[in-house]
């Protein structure tokens, strides 16, 4: 890496004293280099062909997945199958699933479990939820949406929803928001 380094600097150096006016300017040409970690770095070095676009190397890795893989089996080995596993945000430090209980003959007994970067953290609530969504995210902040019921409200059919900011202070969860009654979220 270092060496590579080296001579993307040397070739800088001897291409900054040929550039005269009737010389084509310069154009930006990628070039891969492999590093330990078996990624592909990408670095830039300045080229004396006219070129119509510089060409990029994809960076490719998997630890993403693999992390996401980790937070799937976690919710999985509590008891709970994830309901959409797009909701993981690899880019973010806060990541959420929603999963809903695996004896749940409905699909109503749901809840949000936390992570931060591959670290569970805990979940929304102790109890379920009827119903949960993912509402927004951000890097340290997610907002969940939960169905709410009424008295005469069927469990098919909430009466309203009901928006909880949590967010991730860099040493714990914290609600924003004040947290419906399990009554109202069945």
């Amino acid at each position: 890496m270092r060496r590579a380094h080296l001579l993307a600097l040397a070739l800088l150096a001897s291409l900054a004293g040929c550039g005269g006016s009737d010389s084509p300017s310069p154009t930006l040409k990628t070039v891969s280099v492999p590093t330990q970690t078996q990624a592909t770095q990408t670095q830039t070095q300045p080229e004396t062909q006219t070129q119509a676009t510089p060409t990029t190397t994809t960076t490719t890795t998997t630890a993403p997945a693999e992390a996401r893989d980790e937070a799937l089996a976690k919710v999985s080995a509590l008891g709970y199958n994830p309901v959409d596993p797009s909701q993981w945000n690899e880019t973010q430090t806060l990541r959420v699933l929603v999963g809903v209980r695996k004896d749940s003959g409905d699909g109503y007994a749901r809840r949000a479990f936390f992570f931060v970067g591959r670290r569970y953290i805990g979940t929304d609530t102790s109890d379920d939820s009827a119903g949960i969504r993912v509402d927004g995210q951000s890097d340290t902040t997610i907002t969940l949406a939960y169905a709410l019921y009424g008295r005469g409200d069927a469990l098919c059919c909430p009466g309203g929803t009901g928006s909880v900011r949590y967010q991730w202070n860099g040493s714990k969860l914290v609600p924003l928001d004040p947290i419906p009654p399990a009554s109202k979220r069945r």
